[in-house]
C-alpha cells in the first residue's frame, strides 16, 4: 500500500502543466467541492486543468462555483490525472481505463484506499478530503479565495453532516474555520446541501419512508429504492442522496441500509451505522469500502438478492461485535 506526503503531491503538481481532476461516480459534496477548489488553485498556478465526473451532477450541487465546468466527456486528453476523493479505481467509472496510460495521483481520506495511483495521499483520519485539500493548498503556497472557500466548506460540511457525524474532529472544525475567514455565505451553502428539496425529491423521500422496514428486532433499517420509485416520483438518481440518514436516525436503529436499483442486475448500497459497528468491513468484503460509520458498495445482483447478501454481511458483523 503506497502512501505519499502532502509535500510529495505538491511537488508532483508543480512538475506538471496539464492535470485532469477526476471525481468519483455518484458524486457527493466532498468530491465535487474538493475538485473544484483544486481546479481553481491549478488555474491560479497557470496550469491547464479540467474537472471530470463519469456521473451526472445532482442539482443540489449546482450552487458550487465552477460546477458548470465539470465535464462528462468520454475521453480525457490531459496528460496527468489527479483523483479526488476516489476511494478505489473502479469509483472513477468510465475513466478508470486511463490510469494505465498516464501519470496519476490521488488525494483522499478513505482508509480503505489501497493506493492505486503513482502518488497517493490518503489520510484516513481526516473527516473529509476537503480537509486534506486545504493542507495541499498550503503546501502549494496558494491562498484560499472566496470561491475555493465556498467549495471546501461545502466539501467538509457534506462529509461531516454539518459537523455532527462521529468522524468530525478538531482538525475538521479548524478547516471549516479557515474557510470562514473568507466572506462565504454559510446559510446559502447549508440550504442547498441540507434543506432544499425539489417536489420530486420529496416524493422519493416519501416513498422511501413509507416502504422502510426494520429487522433484527429494530436494530437494522432497510430502505429499498427500485426504478419504479424514480418513475413514480419523477426524481433523478442524485435525489437519493442523504435518504439513508432517515434510517439511521430512527430510534433503536444501529445500522441503516439503502438499496438503490441501478438496473435489473445491479444494486448500489449506502450503509450507515452508529457506535462501534464498522460497516466499512462489511462493504469491503462485498467489494466496496468507506468509513467505519459510512460506507458503500455496488453489487451485480437484482435488488432482492443483493439486499439479502448485504443483510447477511451486516448480521455477521453484528455477531462478531457481540462476541468481542
Amino acid at each position: 500500500m503506497k502512501r505519499n506526503t502532502i509535500e510529495q503531491l505538491a511537488n508532483w503538481i508543480a512538475g506538471r502543466q496539464e492535470i485532469a481532476l477526476v471525481c468519483h461516480v455518484s458524486p457527493d459534496g466532498d468530491t465535487l467541492g474538493s475538485a473544484l477548489a483544486l481546479w481553481r488553485a491549478l488555474l491560479s498556478l497557470g496550469k491547464k486543468a479540467q474537472v471530470f465526473c463519469a456521473s451526472s451532477i445532482p442539482e443540489m450541487y449546482s450552487f458550487l462555483p465552477g460546477i458548470e465546468q465539470v465535464s462528462n466527456a468520454d475521453e480525457i486528453k490531459l496528460r496527468s490525472v489527479l483523483c479526488v476523493d476516489v476511494a478505489s479505481r473502479d469509483r472513477m467509472g468510465k475513466y478508470e481505463a486511463i490510469l494505465g496510460g498516464c501519470e496519476s495521483a490521488c488525494i483522499d481520506h478513505h482508509g480503505t484506499n489501497e493506493g492505486y495511483c503513482d502518488v497517493n495521499v490518503v489520510e484516513g483520519e481526516a473527516s473529509a478530503t476537503g480537509v486534506v485539500v486545504i493542507k495541499l493548498l498550503d503546501a502549494l503556497g496558494i491562498s484560499m479565495d472566496r470561491e475555493m472557500a465556498t467549495c471546501l466548506y461545502a466539501a467538509i460540511s457534506s462529509d461531516t453532516g454539518r459537523f455532527m457525524y462521529s468522524l468530525t474532529n478538531a482538525e475538521a472544525l479548524r478547516a471549516g474555520a479557515r474557510c470562514l475567514e473568507q466572506p462565504i455565505d454559510v446559510d446559502e451553502i447549508g440550504f442547498w446541501l441540507f434543506r432544499r428539496r425539489t417536489l420530486a425529491r420529496n416524493k422519493l423521500l416519501a416513498y422511501a419512508l413509507n416502504h422502510m422496514f426494520l429487522t433484527e428486532c429494530g436494530r437494522i433499517a432497510v430502505i429499498e429504492l427500485p426504478q419504479s420509485a424514480y418513475e413514480e416520483s419523477g426524481a433523478a438518481s442524485g435525489d437519493a442522496e442523504g435518504i439513508v440518514n432517515y434510517g439511521i436516525e430512527t430510534s433503536g436503529v444501529e445500522v441503516a441500509i439503502q438499496a438503490k436499483e441501478q438496473n435489473e442486475k445491479q444494486t448500489k448500497f449506502s450503509l450507515r451505522s452508529r457506535g462501534a459497528l464498522d460497516v466499512s468491513k462489511a462493504a469491503a468484503r462485498l467489494g466496496g469500502g468507506g468509513h467505519a460509520n459510512a460506507a458503500g458498495v455496488t453489487i451485480g445482483l437484482p435488488m432482492d438478492q443483493a439486499v439479502a447478501q448485504v443483510l447477511e454481511e451486516i448480521r455477521a458483523q453484528m455477531k462478531i461485535q457481540a462476541e468481542a
